[in-house]
């Protein structure tokens, strides 16, 4: 009997760590999915985003300022794109940069659409008042705050 329990206790230990090798090699394949699908957002994007920005650019006319802000969403991608570049390559000091840089590029990205929202606001709701008040020089401020605002958070 004693050699019964001792046998029990053996296929224990050892379903246990065929688990444990399982879990690893789980974990393993997770994050080079992971790096594999962020460095392929990264190509991509690095690639496609300065031509949306030159197709985009040549739609800034005088009395047109949505489009300004279209191009500092998409250089607030560029900045994002950049922030996850160091997250795959970098560990310690550089991982925290890289945070930092993914996020102030992800929230002026919010603050592009929500200006974006707005522009579209106030031309539905007051369409005089929007194209006498709203020129490329108050567009160009409100992209500035914009900018600065996630230095701050």
């Amino acid at each position: 009997m004693n050699l019964s329990n001792i046998n029990y206790t053996l296929m224990d230990t050892d379903d246990k760590s065929i688990h444990e090798v399982d879990n690893e090699t789980e974990d393993e394949l997770y994050y080079r999915i992971l790096w594999v699908s962020r460095l392929s957002i990264v190509i991509v994007g690095l690639v496609l985003t300065p031509v949306a920005i030159y197709a985009v650019s040549s739609l800034v006319k005088k009395d047109n300022v949505a489009p300004i802000f279209v191009i500092n969403l998409l250089v607030s991608d560029i900045i994002q794109l950049c922030g996850m570049i160091l997250l795959l390559t970098g560990d310690g000091i550089a991982s925290l940069i890289s945070y930092i840089v993914y996020y102030i590029g992800m929230l002026a990205s919010v603050g592009f659409m929500l200006c974006i929202a707005l522009e579209r606001y106030l031309l539905i709701v007051w369409p005089l008042w929007y194209r006498t008040k709203r020129t490329v020089k108050m567009c160009l401020l409100l992209c500035a705050v914009v900018w600065t605002l996630p230095l701050f958070f």
